[in-house]
């Protein structure tokens, strides 16, 4: 019998959860998680791991709540780690509490794993402290409704006293009873109050008002919404640093090979980056086999993929890097040098511009036309860097290929996407009609995308992923 992991997610972005519970989703078996939960978060978990959608909004449940927890008892049953992920914290109206004495019963180990309550999480990132010094010396947090979807039997007449601060969770629905409550019962008509919807997410939005003049408004909001009402909510011009961010309410789509995260800094500028997995890469098998290395003056990488298959096909020809002692090794871009460098061997022509075209012209100035140029490359239709050494004795093998592999995205309206390979178009090309502009690495990239149909192309002028993200940031803030 496995174990059970009740992981609070907290309230936003994947790096509002604890580091605990990440280390855990690093070795999880299986994840049931909830809807509200960053999906960067899904990105963590092994590749054997079984993810098991199980979020629920008002009315609607992908699961219900007993099911879950016969759900949870039957993956124990099977795996080591099961993780519950939960939005916010498990035990702060998270219905953790009953999934944890299913598992009691069950006799199944379980461990709880504290998160980032929206009821604290949600009022930060829109300017208000919880707590204040001189304000108020205490706050509540409340259901704003039962499981029957009904308003709670709330004791209005003891908050309308008190100078402690009001949070109402799932609370959109009966926000005019409980402002209607709080001033039935003597609450001042001025009290400042705060709606926050989406709180801590890329999409937040936050009205301010007065217990009064909310009664009777119609705002635009949806959930899940957190209503605050005290005096702290006054502070909020003074305390926000949130809504300043300049790409709040972007949504950006990252295509990857690999999990590394590279979109920190448009998150950091408040946009919601979704990175998705979209192919692998496959080495050829034996792809030197029927080339001698002693022809060759010159090997050129154009990528670090290329140098790491070029490296395990020379070991699988019996070889080892005394045979390339001769040769002069160029690469374009520095992680490409970077990764020849993990093999032992500093580049001699390093292209700080990561381009086939200005890589050509680095060679043209520094190897001569009677020297034989091995390419070591992809095997794809990107034949740029052939042409541009038109004049030269170039052979190019391809070391490996990109498998296409299926992929799933969170929405289905973007702002932007980054293409940092054709590849990456190709793969996205169903989404591109949804996408307002894509970014393109290169001339090659940009080709593809209007192959693709893409409408609003913006090209980096320098091919490097780098200056592409500072692009897309400078273009939508």
């Amino acid at each position: 019998m496995g174990k059970v992991y009740l992981i609070g997610a907290g309230c936003g972005g994947y790096d509002l959860m604890t580091q605990r519970g990440i280390d855990l989703l690093k070795k999880a078996d299986c994840v049931l998680y909830d809807r509200l939960i960053d999906p960067l978060l899904l990105q963590l978990v092994p590749a054997h791991c079984e993810c098991i959608n199980v979020g629920k909004e008002n009315h609607h449940h992908t699961m219900p709540q007993t099911k879950i927890e016969e759900t949870l008892i039957e993956k124990a049953s099977r795996y080591e780690r099961v993780i519950r992920l939960k939005g916010g914290d498990p035990y702060v109206f998270g219905r953790g509490g009953e999934e944890v004495l299913a598992l009691t019963k069950a006799n199944i180990d379980f461990e709880v794993v504290p998160g980032i309550s929206s009821s604290i999480a949600a009022l930060t990132y829109a300017g208000i402290p919880i707590t204040q010094r001189g304000i108020n010396r205490g706050f509540r947090v409340y259901s704003a409704h039962t499981k029957d979807d009904e308003i709670n039997d709330l004791d209005y007449r003891s908050m309308a006293c008190s100078s402690d601060t009001l949070v109402f969770l799932m609370g959109l629905k009966h926000k005019q009873e409980v402002f209607q409550g709080l001033l039935d019962h003597g609450k001042a008509k001025d009290t400042p109050i705060a709606l926050i919807s989406n709180g801590a997410r890329y999409n937040q939005k936050s009205i301010y008002s007065t217990l009064q003049e909310a009664l009777n408004q119609d705002f635009d909001m949806e959930s899940p919404c957190t209503i605050v009402v005290g005096d702290v909510v006054a502070l909020h011009e003074q305390m926000d640093f949130y809504t300043s961010k300049p790409l709040l309410h972007k949504r950006i789509l990252i295509p990857n090979l690999d999990h590394h995260l590279i979109g920190e800094d448009l998150r950091e500028a408040g946009a919601m980056v979704e990175e998705v997995q979209v192919g692998e890469i496959e080495e050829y098998k034996n792809a030197l086999a029927d080339i001698d290395i002693m022809d060759y003056s010159c090997i050129l990488f154009t990528s670090r993929h290329g140098v790491s298959s070029f490296f395990h096909s020379l070991m699988e020809k019996g070889c080892d890097t005394r045979c390339l002692s001769h040769i002069k090794f160029a690469c374009i871009g520095e992680k490409t040098a970077k990764e020849l460098r993990e093999f032992g061997i500093l580049s001699d022509i390093i292209c700080a511009q990561s381009d086939s075209w200005h890589m050509a012209e680095l060679l043209k100035q520094t190897i001569s036309k009677d020297e034989r140029i091995l390419l070591a490359k992809a095997d794809n239709d990107n034949t740029i860097l052939q042409e541009a050494l038109s004049d030269y004795d170039v052979h190019v093998v391809a070391m490996y290929h990109t498998i296409m592999k299926p992929f799933t995205t969170t929405y289905e309206h973007y702002d932007a996407m980054m293409a940092s390979s054709a590849f990456h178009v190709k793969a996205c090309k169903e989404l591109l009609a949804h996408i307002d502009t894509i970014f393109s690495i290169g001339p090659h990239t940009t080709k593809a995308c209007r192959k693709y149909g893409a409408k609003h192309i913006i090209e980096s002028k320098t091919a490097d992923k780098k200056a592409l993200l500072s692009l897309i940031k400078e273009e939508l803030k």
